[in-house]
């Protein structure tokens, strides 16, 4: 009399499919899903610490009782290592900050506009600063070389100095006048024409 041999069960022969799977690509497919995560995640879990970031539109201005007051910013330190933050050396030129973030896509889109707008401006007097927020000097340098920024970039470590100023989400504006106090705050994307005209009065104005 022969033996009888029991045919597997279907479910263990997807078992036994699914571990050759798992066995031949289980690295690749783990790595893929990490990638997929952290571009999806990281983002998200920033945005909760630091404020989320301003979908890709024009500015808003920030009508804030801060305008018309002293501007203070603490003594960030350069991305490069090389000194910090000190707004009353600027005293006599107007100035434009940029609060900003390496993982902001707003960010990101304007950072030409910007680098463009120094260069036009810098001759004529405006300074350009660049605060990088809640991330660590190694971001603030490799943003500012992609984009070939011509302004210094300072740290914000803890995410803090654009709330400062009312600025609940990412990318923020600050310009300040010649003698040190708060011109105009603005949340979002800054377009070329509104930035050009609150640059073209700051330099009009004298001290």
């Amino acid at each position: 009399m022969k033996k009888q041999v029991k045919k597997p069960s279907r479910f263990a022969v997807a078992w036994s499919a699914l571990r050759w799977i798992v066995d031949s690509v289980g690295v690749i497919a783990i790595l893929v899903v990490i990638a997929i995560a952290t571009v999806l995640l990281v983002p998200t879990l920033r945005e909760r610490a630091f404020g989320p970031s301003v979908p890709g539109q024009a500015s808003q201005e920030q009508v804030s009782p801060l305008v018309g007051t002293q501007a203070n910013l603490a003594p960030y330190p350069s991305a490069d290592g090389h000194g910090t933050l000190d707004l009353a050396a600027y005293r006599g030129h107007p100035v434009f900050v940029n609060f900003f973030a390496s993982w902001c896509p707003p960010c990101n889109m304007e950072a030409p506009t910007l680098a463009a707008m120094a260069r036009f401006y810098g001759p004529q007097g405006l300074v350009v600063i660049g605060i990088d927020e809640g991330e660590d000097a190694s971001r603030g340098l490799a943003f500012a070389k992609a984009y070939k920024l011509p302004y210094p970039i300072f740290v914000d470590s803890r995410g803090s100095a654009g709330q400062t100023f009312g600025g609940s989400a990412l990318p923020t504006q600050l310009f300040i006048d010649r003698t040190g106090r708060v011109a105009a705050i603005r949340l979002g994307m800054l377009e070329p024409p509104v930035g050009k005209a609150i640059i073209a009065s700051l330099l009009a104005g004298g001290e």
